[in-house]
């Protein structure tokens, strides 16, 4: 059986749109959601990157954090394609959820 998956959640306005859904087996679907819970992708690869921090080499885990710092909350909304959410509702979201 499977499962339709937001890549951008619907908890931060993510939109049924083509680009923003993927068909995942529904186990896998509840493993990613057990992981990542809500996430949004910008916040699923920080918190790998987290995850992972004392097993890098820190010049590696450095460079990674801050790269996606430049797109971690405020930029944030400009990562996404605009026809996928609710820009908006999105900020309001990321505002109440730090």
């Amino acid at each position: 059986m499977f499962n339709v998956h937001h890549k951008l959640p619907e908890s931060f306005w993510g939109y049924r749109q083509p680009d923003n859904l993927i068909k995942v087996r529904i186990d896998t679907h509840k493993s990613f959601h057990d992981v990542f819970r809500n996430d949004t992708p910008i916040m699923r690869l920080r918190r790998l990157i987290e995850i992972d921090r004392t097993a890098m080499n820190p010049a590696v885990y450095k460079a990674l954090s801050d790269t996606l710092a430049q797109f971690e909350w405020v930029m944030e909304v400009q990562v996404y394609k605009a026809h996928i959410f609710n820009p908006d509702k999105f900020i309001k979201k990321c505002k109440y959820s730090e």
